[in-house]
């Protein structure tokens, strides 16, 4: 499975003023972001899900991640990855995510 796109600068504006839902398009793009940067999905051994519990500071950079469940390490390296990675993002509309 390819790869989604990372957000658009226009999807970025609408998350960084979402403050509805705990910033719900915050999230979203946020999570949209990892995903375009871990690359292509492929079929095996090790393809597998993870679930973080991730702490964004109010100047968009991740503080803490958590693991949560995962069904494959080598998944999980590849997010963890993606998440220090991250180029610089937009504050969050409601100061913590």
């Amino acid at each position: 499975m390819e790869a989604p796109s990372p957000p658009t600068t226009e999807e970025w504006a609408f998350a960084s003023k979402y403050k509805l839902k705990n910033s719900k398009g915050y999230r979203h793009s946020f999570g949209q972001q990892a995903r375009s940067m871990m690359g292509t999905a492929t079929e095996g051994s090790d393809q597998g899900k993870v679930r973080f519990k991730v702490e964004i500071a109010p100047n968009g950079s991740a503080v803490q991640v958590d693991t949560l469940w995962k069904t494959s390490d080598e998944a999980e390296q590849l997010a963890r990855k993606a998440i220090q990675s991250m180029p610089a993002l937009p504050p969050t509309p409601t100061g913590w995510s």
